[in-house]
């Protein structure tokens, strides 16, 4: 059957991290030091800020999720606790939580990454727009740089990409909780059935995932920065 009518849902305020960008280069347009940006810079524009909402909403989730998982097993007993000398018994949870919440960190995971892949293409087409030559393979250096020129690591990077890898070609994650510390539960998002946790390879952790988006909001940021003064 033929679409002939249909209707589109509206899109409110979401993420704004392109509009001050925007706002640099119609001022320069304005003033006659560049050209208009073209469609496909724009529709990329679109992209971006149509995935930083959906990572916005998914953390929003993630927290709900974790939240209401650390309220089950608050009440938790001994019998339930494991450590390298006991075997416990596994603590019930609903399965329509658990794997919302695991389907939330995967989406996290391949979301940021996207995302970040797309700025990185965005920096070389917004470098190019305002007249250095470059190409999406070279705005590593230009992050790179940025980023040490406000003495800040990309460390948060490589910690992303080594899990969202694992997720998309090695394995699937499960769900445990870190109560070593009464006071300072950590979800652990663990690759095996682990009956310990002395390799980090196995495993990672919510705090991780607050380290990594913590990281990319920073480099967000920076580089916002960084492409608004290609324009001054």
């Amino acid at each position: 059957m033929a679409i002939t009518k249909w209707l589109h849902l509206e899109e409110r305020r979401g993420d704004q991290w392109l509009l001050p960008i925007y706002s640099a280069i119609s001022n320069a347009q304005f003033e006659g030091k560049c050209k208009a940006i073209d469609i496909d810079t724009r529709e990329m524009g679109v992209y971006i800020s149509t995935k930083l909402n959906i990572i916005t909403h998914v953390i929003i989730r993630m927290n709900e999720g974790v939240s209401k998982i650390h309220e089950k097993i608050k009440d938790h007993e001994d019998l339930h606790v494991f450590t390298k000398l006991q075997q416990g018994y596994a603590f019930p949870i609903d399965d329509p939580l658990k794997y919302q919440l695991i389907a939330d960190i995967e989406t996290f995971l391949f979301q940021m990454n996207a995302t970040w892949e797309l700025i990185k293409k965005f920096i070389a087409k917004i470098y190019t727009h305002a007249g250095y030559a470059t190409s999406r393979k070279n705005s590593a250096p230009i992050i790179k740089v940025v980023h040490e020129n406000n003495n800040q690591n990309t460390d948060w990077f490589p910690l992303l990409d080594k899990n969202r890898n694992f997720i998309a070609h090695e394995g699937a994650i499960y769900l445990a909780v870190d109560v070593s510390d009464q006071d300072n539960w950590d979800l652990l998002i663990i690759k095996k059935n682990l009956m310990d946790f002395e390799l980090k390879d196995l495993f990672f952790t919510q705090s991780d995932l607050v380290n990594i988006y913590q990281g990319f909001l920073i480099a967000k940021s920076l580089i916002q920065t960084d492409l608004i003064e290609l324009y001054q």
